[in-house]
């Protein structure tokens, strides 16, 4: 969970996170390799919307949310 919001610590002099959850949907097991991912869904009054989430090694979701990031 922690890991997802770092993916946009390296905008954080541009933008904030102003909104950002995110929901359990598998197990994580020892030497599972995980990839995480952000996809922009809609910009709107200064505001970009991304879907969240983290897929093992099988291409199975283990964590899936949202984040808002605000323009300074």
């Amino acid at each position: 969970m922690g890991n997802l919001a770092k993916l946009f610590t390296p905008y954080y002099e541009e933008v904030f996170l102003e909104d950002y959850s995110v929901a359990f949907k598998g197990m994580v097991f020892l030497g599972d390799v995980l990839t995480l991912k952000a996809s922009l869904v809609s910009i709107q009054n200064d505001r970009y919307h991304f879907d969240v989430a983290a897929v093992n090694q099988k291409n199975e979701s283990v964590v899936k949310g949202s984040a808002i990031l605000k323009r300074y």
